[in-house]
């Protein structure tokens, strides 16, 4: 069937439909993407019964909750701010103040379970996950639309269950080994191709759990601490082509919003008007005329300091990150590539992506891209 005219003009981004929709119901819708430029893409659909569709129609009855426990975020913003323009209503809730019932939960004696989708922004810390995942579950279980679901959410957490569905399909990552004695540590470094090493914890966002380790003496010292907090810990090889700077390509509805470079900081936690924990600013402010250590060389998270420029990603690396996602099961998600000898590999994948850096590099509306793949993805 040959394409339709584009249809009115007030759509952004790219949206393309799975076969079968979000739940599996046969929708028979088909989408056809026409590039223009890399910033700016018209699609056309090509369908018999639906010529052009309306954008009020899609928002119609629609309300978007949010699951976090910071609602002055700026991903929380953004969010509340672009569905307001687009006349969608929108509320940020912290779980903790839920009533969890087994089949129904309530705020302030108001059911959630009448929201057309939720965003889940999982917290960092074990307990608190688990009360926003049970949340999100009780609503997947009331037919409403969790994104991320969390069972996809608990496997992006986990670092080597993460690798281990990549792997699966055949996607790159870095070569590591799970360790639990110190007798083995030796053949774990030699299995990653030798000193310098990264020490990671199974669990971990924003850089936390993270330690280089340029020699047998720190692996040691480090290792024999986080078992001492019973803690799981895995041995990674250092990419050192890559030099600290990693690749995050922001994915929503299985097409890439954009992607940018993230390189280390000059000195640990660049103190920056989004940082709102009161002791990174301290610790920030007194860092600044400190040297810098090997260790600020790697750490390249946004949110921990680093800068951002803008990527062009090859059409093998957009492909890698789709299908990281697809491998794991996440909607929105940050996914992290990093450049080693072999070429790129996945090094790990967020399920709670900020977009203030994507924003402000590459003068997007990342949040608007969000809302509308959303919309079309939930017909």
């Amino acid at each position: 069937m040959p394409p339709l005219n584009p249809p009115a003009s007030g759509w952004e981004g790219i949206f393309p439909l799975s076969e079968g929709g979000r739940r599996g119901e046969s929708k028979g819708i088909q989408l056809t993407i026409k590039n223009t430029n890399p910033k700016e893409r018209i699609f056309l659909y090509a369908n018999k019964e639906i010529l052009h569709m309306k954008k009020d129609k899609l928002k119609q009855n629609m309300t978007i909750g949010i699951l976090s426990k910071s609602p002055d975020i700026y991903f929380n913003l953004r969010i509340k701010e672009e569905s307001q323009k687009k006349g969608i209503e929108c509320k940020v809730m912290h779980p903790s103040d839920f009533l969890l019932y087994p089949d129904n939960i309530l705020l302030e004696d108001e059911s959630l379970t009448d929201f057309s989708c939720v965003i889940l922004r999982s917290p960092p810390y074990r307990e608190e996950k688990e009360f926003f995942h049970h949340a999100a579950r009780i609503l997947e279980s009331r037919d409403v639309w969790v994104i991320n679901s969390p069972s996809a959410v608990e496997i992006v957490g986990n670092k080597m269950l993460t690798k281990l569905k990549l792997v699966k399909k055949g996607i790159p990552v870095l070569k590591s080994v799970a360790v639990r004695k110190a007798c083995n540590l030796d053949g774990a470094v030699s299995h990653v191709g030798g000193f310098p090493v990264f020490l990671k914890t199974f669990y971990g966002t924003r850089g936390i759990g993270v330690i280089f380790c340029p020699c047998r003496e720190t692996l040691y010292a480090a290792a024999q601490t986080m078992w001492a907090y019973y803690t799981n810990i895995f041995i990674e090889e250092y990419a050192e082509k890559s030099k600290g700077e990693t690749v995050r390509v922001l994915v929503c509805a299985d097409e890439v919003i954009g992607a940018v470079m993230n390189k280390p900081a000059k000195f640990p936690f660049k103190v920056r008007k989004d940082i709102h924990n009161n002791e990174e600013k301290e610790f920030a402010e007194k860092s600044k005329n400190n040297p810098v250590s090997t260790d600020n060389l790697i750490r390249s998270n946004y949110s921990r300091g680093g800068d951002t420029n803008e990527f062009l990603l090859s059409v093998e690396m957009e492909k890698m990150a789709l299908s990281a996602c697809r491998a794991t099961g996440i909607f929105l998600a940050g996914v992290d590539l990093i450049e080693t000898d072999k070429g790129w590999a996945v090094l790990e994948i967020n399920s709670s992506p900020g977009i203030k850096g994507f924003e402000s590099t590459l003068k997007i509306n990342a949040a608007a891209q969000i809302i509308d793949r959303m919309l079309l993805e939930g017909i």
